[in-house]
């Protein structure tokens, strides 16, 4: 990715949602556990209809609102 972004083939945009407390800025605004769960633990294109045990199970487990 980075000799693309180099050789200016394509640029890295940041969408807000991805700034969490797994990165210097998003921690750095005091993006937390909250943020994470509620914001950025999303999936996008998803299959229809399935339905994985282990979002809920990680939920669960790190006791998230």
């Amino acid at each position: 990715m980075r000799e693309v972004v180099d050789r200016s083939e394509r640029k890295v945009e940041l969408q807000d949602f991805m700034l969490d407390l797994h990165t210097r800025r998003g921690a750095g605004i005091g993006r937390g556990k909250t943020h994470w769960w509620n914001e950025s633990a999303g999936l996008e294109n998803s299959i229809p209809g399935y339905k994985s045990k282990w979002g809920d199970y990680l939920r669960k487990l790190d006791d998230a609102k």
